[in-house]
């Protein structure tokens, strides 16, 4: 099942030094061990590590992880760490373990009115996790909400191995673009501007 839990560290690379930082990332997790996965942007401008929590207390041991990315992957950057804490609400297909476990993540993100979210719960089981579940294209999905970030709202984690033209045909069809309009009309913050997607490449995990 995918973790109660789950910390986003991303952090921007200087031109020409992506292959030296994520080599340094990567061997990082190795000696850190834990449920951790690495992803490279697909556009190459970023590295992003997803780290499952099972219990929130677990969160406080990660002071020491935080400073040694400062320490090691500092020279790297070509701008600060952004992190975000998030806790899992629906599971409409959920991973075998604690992170998604395919070559490709996609995180979706919408800011939804506080006062219309419950009801913006009941409406996506029916209209998005409906398409989700049908598409074969899709391995894992996973619904998120913000606790501690600068980009707050629900957050959809998506996992698939097949090609970003087929992934991507999923929220392409008529069916999807009418549920994205009702959505943007009744529910997003800022309407359709309101979504945005960021597509990763996994490159590696906490396992030696």
């Amino acid at each position: 099942m995918s973790a109660p839990y789950i910390q986003i560290t991303e952090l921007p690379i200087a031109a020409k030094m992506m292959n030296e930082a994520e080599y340094a990332w990567r061997l990082l997790l190795q000696s850190e061990g834990g449920d951790v996965k690495l992803y490279r942007q697909d556009d190459g401008s970023t590295l992003l590590e997803l780290r499952a929590f099972q219990a929130w207390p677990d969160l406080a041991r990660s002071a020491r992880l935080r400073q040694e990315q400062w320490d090691t992957l500092a020279r790297y950057a070509a701008g600060d760490f952004r992190r975000e804490i998030l806790s899992k609400v629906d599971d409409p297909k959920p991973t075998e373990d604690g992170l998604p476990d395919q070559r490709f993540l996609e995180l979706r993100y919408v800011e939804v009115l506080p006062d219309r979210y419950e009801e913006y719960r009941t409406w996506r089981e029916q209209t998005i996790f409906d398409v989700v579940r049908g598409a074969p294209e899709i391995i894992s999905f996973s619904a998120y909400h913000s606790v501690f970030t600068t980009h707050p709202g629900v957050v959809f984690l998506s996992g698939f191995d097949g090609s970003l033209e087929d992934y991507r045909a999923v929220f392409a069809t008529p069916r999807y673009k009418a549920i994205v309009s009702e959505a943007a009309e009744k529910y997003i913050t800022g309407g359709e501007q309101g979504l945005s997607t960021r597509t990763y490449v996994f490159t590696g995990d906490g396992k030696e």
